[in-house]
């Protein structure tokens, strides 16, 4: 499957660099997947129905992250 190739804006270029320069994506996503698994723990029996979604995009996100901080690793003081 061919992904058709599109630009960002700058304003997101920007936004995008102002976030990778001052979030440690590493213990961000740490904390995320913390804050998951925590809700599922309580909420097993009451998912929402459409909560496949919700996980696809956060895995989606958390590959993402993981990217972010191999090509990031020592950028921060907190790693």
């Amino acid at each position: 499957m061919s992904i058709p190739e599109k630009t960002i804006s700058k304003e997101l270029y920007d936004a995008f660099n102002l976030f990778v320069f001052h979030t440690p994506t590493q213990r961000l996503s740490r904390n995320l997947r913390t804050l998951l698994m925590e809700y599922l723990i309580e909420h097993h029996d009451f998912l929402p129905p459409n909560f496949h979604d919700h996980v696809d995009d956060l895995s989606h996100l958390f590959d993402l992250l993981d990217r972010i901080s191999l090509e990031t690793k020592g950028w921060h003081e907190a790693e």
